[in-house]
């Protein structure tokens, strides 16, 4: 079992734009071949003939923005998703979906095309100057030397009157970070790519003047780190930033939350591995001692030795189960169980351990 990510979006009704910069590119990639049906497929496709990493982002973002539609049942009642995968398959499947179905898109076509692109999670201001009320998805993206945000969501339509409008706008597409940041505000401030990150307080604020001045956090080596952790440190380093950003809006919190949740379960996920480890080395030994401890031929100290290393793995899952707290009605009861079959299996445990330790004496 496994928790991720609820997939809500924000989309707001602005003027339309066009540039003619990538006309060419562009013309070539609103479609592609019908039978191209994977990401990979279809980002070599679009991206075999070009030159530059800006024109290879160019043509993914194209193709998105004009082949996914929004989702607005989706978006008005949020799933979760097992994998980045399983949301793959159903956008491209469907092609409809929410933010994240076009952020993780983006991110898994542009990196087979070679670039260095992110998923970046996070609130957003509307047009009229509020905060939205869902949380948002987009990308950011590494071109050259220089650190770039994008929001194929946003580029690909709007609502309008409750109903979407597939209407591609060009204004969301390679932004600067100082300027990215007055409308999409992340949760994690690492991903503002900003050398002097902004508080929270500041970004609901409208404060961005310090956007503009040199800070002293890079971002860089940050993000180098951060790619370099496994998904439990990630996590767990996410939230201490996001905590010290600040936490004044309930979206801001509830993604804390919605962290701590995976994080949680990544504890659940390895205090089964353990159980189930503790499990199959007890059924070894019982299997033994049905066989009278031949074919074959083991010592009651090497039987011993098995119980131990069950034994080892079953106070490993009681441990870890017993620290685990959650608000999260599914994952508490399967914690719950969990926790009710440790007895029974320490308890058969110490039986035989003590039964072996009558043969050796």
């Amino acid at each position: 079992m496994r928790f991720l990510f609820y997939t809500i979006l924000l989309l707001i009704a602005l003027p339309v734009f066009s540039s003619g910069e990538f006309q060419a590119v562009d013309a070539r990639s609103r479609n592609v071949p019908s039978g191209l049906r994977t990401p990979e497929a279809i980002s070599r496709h679009l991206t075999q003939h070009l030159e530059t990493d800006r024109e290879k982002a160019r043509a993914i973002f194209i193709w998105i923005t004009h082949n996914i539609r929004y989702d607005l049942g989706l978006g008005s009642s949020p799933r979760r998703y097992s994998s980045p995968e399983e949301v793959i398959r159903e956008v491209l499947a469907r092609r409809r979906g929410v933010c994240h179905h076009y952020a993780t898109l983006f991110q898994v076509m542009s990196r087979h095309a070679g670039l260095e692109s992110y998923l970046i999670s996070g609130y957003t201001r509307q047009k009229d100057g509020k905060i939205s009320s869902m949380s948002h998805a987009w990308n950011g993206i590494v071109i050259g030397e220089n650190y770039y945000l994008l929001d194929a969501t946003w580029a690909a339509g709007y609502v309008h009157n409750n109903r979407y409008v597939h209407q591609f706008r060009d204004d969301h597409f390679l932004i600067t970070p100082e300027k990215f940041i007055a409308t999409h505000k992340p949760f994690d401030p690492m991903w503002q790519f900003l050398t002097k990150p902004l508080s929270h307080h500041d970004l609901l604020a409208g404060n961005y003047s310090a956007a503009d001045n040199n800070g002293n956090f890079s971002f860089t080596d940050s993000i180098a780190i951060h790619i370099s952790m496994d998904r439990l440190p990630q996590l767990q380093a996410s939230n201490r930033r996001i905590s010290q950003a600040g936490t004044p809006h309930p979206l801001i919190r509830k993604q804390l939350e919605e962290n701590q949740l995976q994080i949680t379960n990544i504890y659940y996920n390895t205090a089964i591995e353990a159980l189930n480890s503790g499990v199959d080395q007890f059924n070894q030994y019982v299997q033994h001692k049905n066989r009278q401890f031949r074919n074959p031929s083991i010592s009651a100290a090497q039987a011993t030795e098995m119980l131990t290393a069950a034994e080892k793995e079953f106070t490993g899952a009681q441990k870890i189960l017993d620290e685990l707290k959650t608000t999260d009605r599914e994952l508490s009861q399967l914690i719950a169980t969990a926790r009710r079959r440790l007895p029974g299996l320490l308890q058969n445990l110490q039986r035989e351990k003590q039964f072996l330790a009558m043969q050796l004496n």
